[in-house]
């Protein structure tokens, strides 16, 4: 590429105007970054769309219970359990004592009020203070008035709901409940303001030592445990401050292994001293500048880093890349300077054995006097076709995807797609230059010729005897057995069956589920109520909110009929509960006040004649919390809005509820005149997992189009930029795929690995199609082109190990599994370079990867050929 050629020469003849112009690129990112950075590691409604449905129905719950639209909700639950199995939580000693335990919490552990005098959390519990209180009143009352049928006590002549705050239990033959080994009370609030969050984080903070204190008493009878908003970011935060020491030991290891490779690269063609470590520092800062470069220049324009960015390994990710394409770029200016001191030191022994002691054959060999500008035009050249193809496609296709992405995924594939960007300027403008400046270009004259005549005659550096070993043990039989007929049977065969069919099986059975528990240690004291939430609050009981936004006119048959309708269908739903279990203030007054069961009761409109008494009396006067109502001009009751609950059993995942829910909605939805809105505590996390694969699949989609585009652009061959879009798509695949041979989810917490580390694969195969290419004069083209990839896949592999398995043996399921991602797409990108492109490419007449595309290279490759046994 003559534009590559050109710039690099640029770059050789004015390296200082190339450092100065990357230092100023990246500026802007620097302040950005040190003085306007900006964080939201909060799971909230930016990861779901605009249009989201939880958006409304989450709207709808606030504006129901009187909170603002900025507030969130934050949530507390106690879990009583008999500290002796054999015990009952259904027995007064155990129940007073968790009773008690509610009420020290309710009535005396105080936090700093808005006042700055002590409160309570009923200073706060408004409209939520009488949750419990259905739990208390049917467990305290005189027993012999209570008919204790799970889920619904008869008081006399009430009904208390209790279904939601016992479990584990035990019935005798009469269906009477008789025992449980597990009791909930819940806390419920509205955070408006950070003053708020602080006073419960506080609340939640001295409830937690409290519990402690309780179960360290060995006399207490019943063990308690707390599951709420701030019990888990403490073990999420204590989970990440386990996680930091090794994630540092990956770092410093990588760090060390990329030193010793590029100084062993350099020694190995000769040309290691002070300026390689130099370069090590350089390579280095560019990882670390490029990252802050990138979160401040998204930070300029508004954005935040959020929790995709917290759990992605994006400094890992970023440091691969990047060591990805510096070697690359030392390894072709190492051998462009052995090269030259190779046949340098061939004419000086020449001119020894011919006795010209005086004679200077480079003043009359222009080959040999290669200037910086040339040889920097030459590197650009080189690297032109794979660098730009990698540069643009990531670039342009994150860019192009955070368009139309939610708003969180909008943050991270833009700082993706900057960290990529500002790498690639500071290789070429920072490294490129620093490389001119510090090489040792051939003497005008040659004054020692029989200290040149020692070097050629010396011998190699270990790491180029080694290298020699493997590529004479390994890479030379490699090469040609996949020349073979048998090595090509064997790739197509291993290609579309043990790649493919397993790749196509685990896109399949990929499962896109969300797990909390997954951010705490294994050791974590919240993984106990994660399990009570998912295999016994959910399993045995949980009512979703309905909203109804607009009530019909119960007087009327035209508008009842048809809510009875919409209320009969969700209750007939197969995860439904029954209709025993759902609560409406509908179904006490047409008990209450007309004796009839409201699934039964065939009117086709309601007297309201009675609802002012009705909702006046205990205990339904505590419906007043779920409707609100006027009294007309004539004197008859008109429900303004209204909630009613309908009960499911049998979800024990966050999937159980994404089913649930968007049933629930398809039905909502053939009834707007009611405007209702269903609501769980999870409405926002489904709408997260619904929108997750669209989330992934557009920039994938973006990176293979643009990958076809661009390739053949910057390739310049028809075949090449096939084989390299064809490649890009099974890599991509392949990263999504064989992630569930491991039992992984996708979700949030891991999206921007699957996303950033499917990269790495990505330029591994660009650069691996480019050096086939490149290679298209060589001799032994496809022995030559598995060597340089062999050279690099080594040091890949090595620093990609000791980066990532240190974060292997965490003790937090997330951090395990973002770096399992990132070494599958660190393998998978090295079969691909390794073997599925040099077969495939070898399969391909000759005459189809020439510079033109479908045609043979009307040039040869201007670099000097090197037999393969003597490559470095």
């Amino acid at each position: 590429m003559h534009a590559a050629l050109r710039l690099g020469g640029a770059v050789g003849r004015r390296p200082e105007v190339f450092l100065v112009l990357a230092v100023v690129i990246v500026l802007p990112g620097l302040y950005g970054a040190f003085f306007q950075l900006k964080t939201n590691l909060e799971i909230d409604e930016d990861f779901t769309p605009l249009d989201a449905p939880s958006r409304r129905e989450i709207a709808y719950q606030k504006s129901f219970f009187g909170a603002n639209e900025s507030s969130y909700p934050w949530y507390l639950a106690t879990f009583g359990r008999p500290r002796i199995s054999t015990n009952n939580m259904m027995n007064d000693e155990e129940f007073a004592e968790f009773q008690a335990v509610y009420d020290y919490i309710v009535q005396n552990i105080t936090f700093t009020g808005d006042d700055g005098k002590p409160w309570t959390y009923l200073n706060i519990c408004e409209p939520f203070c009488g949750i419990n209180s259905i739990l208390t009143r049917a467990m305290t009352t005189t027993p012999w008035i209570v008919n204790r049928k799970y889920p619904v006590f008869d008081i006399l002549i009430y009904k208390a709901n209790i279904g939601k705050f016992i479990f584990k239990r035990t019935e005798d033959e009469h269906g009477t409940l008789i025992g449980s080994q597990l009791m909930a009370f819940y806390f419920m609030h509205f955070v408006h303001s950070p003053a708020r969050k602080a006073q419960l984080e506080e609340l939640d903070g001295k409830v937690f030592k409290y519990i402690q204190s309780h179960n360290a008493n060995g006399r207490n009878k019943v063990e308690i445990f707390i599951h709420g908003t701030h019990r888990v970011a403490s073990e999420v935060m204590r989970g990440f401050e386990e996680t930091v020491p090794r994630v540092s030991v990956g770092l410093i290891l990588g760090l060390s292994v990329f030193a010793l490779t590029l100084i062993l690269a350099a020694q190995g063609f000769r040309q290691c001293g002070i300026p390689t470590l130099l370069l090590v520092f350089i390579g280095i800062m560019i990882t670390v500048i490029s990252i802050l470069t990138a979160i401040g220049t998204v930070c300029l324009f508004g954005y935040k880093v959020n929790v995709i960015m917290a759990m992605t390994p994006f400094i890992a990710i970023s440091f691969i890349l990047n060591v990805t394409v510096l070697y690359q770029i030392t390894d072709i200016w190492y051998r462009v300077g052995a090269e030259i001191n190779k046949k340098t030191q061939i004419v000086v022994l020449d001119t020894l054995k011919r006795g010209k002691a005086s004679t200077n054959p480079l003043l009359t060999s222009k080959i040999y006097r290669v200037n910086k500008a040339e040889r920097t035009g030459y590197l650009f050249q080189q690297i032109a076709s794979s660098f730009f193809t990698n540069l643009t496609v990531t670039v342009l296709a994150f860019g192009a995807a955070s368009i139309v992405a939610i708003t969180n995924f909008q943050s991270a594939l833009l700082i993706f797609a900057l960290i990529v960007f500002y790498t690639s300027v500071l290789q070429l403008f920072f490294f490129c230059p620093i490389l001119a400046l510090t090489c040792n270009c051939v003497p005008e004259t040659v004054t020692d010729l029989h200290g040149a005549a020692h070097n050629r005659i010396r011998s190699p550096p270990l790491g180029q005897q080694v290298w020699k070993a493997i590529k004479t043990c390994f890479v030379a039989p490699y090469a040609r057995f996949l020349r073979t007929s048998l090595g090509k049977i064997s790739f197509v065969t291993i290609f579309c069956l043990g790649y493919v069919w397993s790749a196509s099986y685990g896109m399949r059975h990929l499962q896109n589920e969300m797990d909390f528990k997954r951010l705490v240690p294994k050791d974590s004291p919240s993984i106990v109520a994660f399990n009570y939430m998912d295999n016994h609050i959910w399993n045995d009981f949980l009512q979703f909110v309905f909203i109804v936004n607009k009530p019909p006119n119960f007087t009327a048959s035209s508008e009842y009929l048809p809510f009875r309708e919409m209320v009969s269908e969700i209750e007939q739903l197969p995860s439904a509960y029954g209709p025993k279990t759902n609560m409406m203030w509908l179904i006490d007054y047409l008990f209450i006040e007309n004796g009839t069961d409201y699934h039964t009761d065939q009117s086709k409109q309601i007297d309201m004649s009675k609802f002012k008494s009705f909702i006046t009396e205990e205990p339904y006067s505590a419906w007043n919390d779920g409707l609100d109502y006027h009294i007309d001009e004539n004197g008859r009751p008109v429900i303004d809005r209204m909630i009613f609950m309908v009960t499911f059993k049998g979800i024990n995942k966050l999937s159980g509820k994404v089913k649930v829910l968007s049933e629930c909605r398809k039905i909502l939805k053939r009834y707007p005149q009611f405007d209702t809105a269903s609501f769980d505590t999870d409405s926002g996390t489904v709408d997260m997992i619904l929108a997750l694969p669209r989330a992934m699949a557009t920039p994938a989609l973006a990176e293979i189009v643009l990958t076809a585009l661009l390739s053949v652009i910057f390739m310049q061959n028809f075949v090449a930029a096939l084989a390299t879009t064809f490649f890009t798509a099974t890599n991509i695949v392949g990263v999504h795929s064989f992630v569930y041979l491991f039992n992984v989810n996708i979700d949030i917490f891991d999206a921007g690995s699957f996303l950033f580390s499917a990269l790495i694969g990505n330029f591994m195969v660009t650069q691996a199609v480019s050096e086939f290419m490149r290679q298209k004069g060589a001799k032994h083209r496809l022995q030559v082109t598995v060597e340089r990839l062999t050279y690099h896949n080594i040091k890949i592999l090595a620093i990609s190990s000791v980066l990532l398995v240190p974060i292997l043996f965490s003790n937090v399921p997330v951090h395990f599994i973002n770096a399992l991602v990132v070494v599958i797409a660190v393998i998978i990108g090295v079969v691909h370079s390794l073997y599925f492109v040099p077969a495939a490419l070898n399969m391909i007449p000759a005459s189809y990867t020439g510079d033109a595309c479908c045609s043979e290279a009307s040039e040869p490759d201007p670099e000097p050929e090197v037999p393969p046994n003597d490559a470095a």
